[in-house]
């Protein structure tokens, strides 16, 4: 029997997403979550913050994670290069946090250039629950921080052209990580063969790794 690839974070529409995949809606797209029938996240994104109502958005969010189909929060995060000030990206992404831990749900994190802060704020909260860098790019440094702070990561479409990325996915735990297709017309199944070329394993144990590190999302039988 076949396994289906497990695709961590799409947007929507979700074509090429493959059959299990978490797609990713932001607050403005709750219209779309509420007759969504498989796997989802919702959050507001920090590119978002500046253009919403933040209270009702964030009300929103907590009504739609409590769904159990609403796997996790997100994407949501912190962004140096596009959105408001860092003091709002950072109490925005704070409020997702605790509405995640409330709810035993892990985060789809959004995060560029301030890794840093996102590690600082995971120590302040002090959280449990893991959370997931989407769609990483960062260097072997940056990925073993990450990691030992219980900060999974995600990669996308970036392994086909980025060698240094190729580097860092060869070297990190295959515990550690994720595939996803983002909002790209690349195939899921695809992604997955180039990793597993990566990682010099067959295309299916690295499936079976991944459909395990995805237990973390209770919605989800890996079994």
């Amino acid at each position: 029997m076949a396994i289906a690839a497990f695709n961590l974070h799409r947007h929507y529409p979700a074509k090429n997403a493959g059959q299990n995949a978490i797609v990713s809606f932001d607050v403005s797209e709750s219209s779309l979550a509420e007759t969504w029938p498989g796997m989802f996240s919702i959050g507001l994104h920090p590119w978002n913050i500046v253009t919403t109502d933040t209270e009702k958005a964030m009300a929103t969010v907590a009504e739609f994670a409590e769904k159990d189909n609403c796997v996790a929060l997100g994407e949501c995060g912190l962004d140096r290069l596009k959105g408001p000030g860092m003091k709002i990206q950072s109490e925005i992404f704070s409020h997702h946090v605790h509405i995640a831990e409330s709810l035993s749900k892990p985060v789809v994190v959004h995060c560029v250039r301030a890794y840093p802060e996102l590690i600082a704020i995971r120590k302040k909260l002090r959280c449990e629950l893991p959370w997931v860098a989407h769609r990483f790019t960062g260097n072997i440094e940056t990925a073993s921080q990450l990691i030992s702070h219980g900060i999974m990561l995600s990669f996308g479409p970036e392994l086909r052209s980025s060698q240094k990325l190729r580097d860092v996915f060869a070297r990190i735990p295959a515990d550690n990580v994720f595939v996803e297709t983002d909002d790209s017309p690349v195939d899921v199944e695809d992604i997955y063969s180039l990793a597993a070329k990566i990682k010099k394993i067959p295309t299916v144990d690295l499936k079976k790794i991944i459909l395990q590190n995805s237990a973390c999302f209770k919605a989800y039988d890996v079994g």
